[in-house]
């Protein structure tokens, strides 16, 4: 009978063990409390100390190196037609365009996370009826809302128009939105937020700062970080 109880009282302090034993790290991939990448091995993290309102930090592995800011304040790369013109909208588009389709200004902000930007069209190639008449419009935001795609006029800066931005790449995966850029000092960074894509929301801002790794390995190792909860 003792010995049942040994036994009994063994695994339960066994299993109590297990359960608070901090996790171990698979081979080829980094972990902290924030985020994981995969495809890179023998990992070190140091911390440049926290702001405010951020994590910062730096992660050296083998063949590649990275700087880190999660927070509200990180670097967002530079900002595609769409990203523009849904940072107008939150502020005040959107109060104008739920206006003109009917939605009482009492939810207009609880509905602007049901809001999708198709895409930013010129004003001359749209064939499709606008919203409303605007004659100074150069541009024409393609708004779904609630499975109709509304055509929203609007003016956007004639130097944003000519800008090249095929060098920026969006993944959305894991309810999450991965942006792949190159940044202004020629480094291969992140920005990666939950979703919606909120300014208020915080996200990680992470970039390359040294590697002797292939662009495309880097672009893949960037598009296979994600963040660790929801927030």
């Amino acid at each position: 009978m003792k010995n049942s109880i040994l036994i009994i009282t063994f695994c339960i302090v066994g299993l109590t063990a297990c359960k608070t034993k901090q996790p171990t790290l698979k081979t080829g991939a980094f972990e902290n409390e924030i985020f994981t990448i995969a495809g890179v091995t023998g990992c070190k993290e140091s911390h440049s100390g926290d702001a405010v309102d951020s994590q910062i930090g730096q992660i050296n592995c083998d063949n590649i190196s990275f700087s880190y800011d999660y927070g509200l304040y990180g670097a967002r790369g530079p900002q595609t037609l769409k990203e523009q013109f849904r940072s107008s909208f939150d502020s005040y588009h959107y109060s104008k365009f739920f206006e003109v389709i009917h939605i009482d200004s009492k939810v207009q902000e609880i509905f602007k996370d049901s809001i999708n930007i198709e895409k930013i069209e010129l004003a001359e190639k749209n064939t499709e009826k606008l919203l409303f008449e605007c004659e100074p419009c150069n541009v024409v935001a393609h708004i779904n809302f609630k499975g109709k795609t509304y055509y929203y006029p609007t003016t956007m800066n004639k130097s944003s128009l000519e800008k090249d931005y095929s060098d920026i790449q969006f993944l959305t995966t894991d309810n999450q939105s991965i942006k792949t850029y190159s940044s202004e000092n020629n480094e291969l960074a992140v920005k990666i937020t939950n979703l919606p894509d909120r300014r208020n929301r915080p996200y990680l801002a992470l970039a390359v700062k040294s590697s002797n790794m292939s662009i495309k390995s880097q672009r893949d190792i960037l598009q296979s970080i994600r963040l660790q909860y929801l927030k």
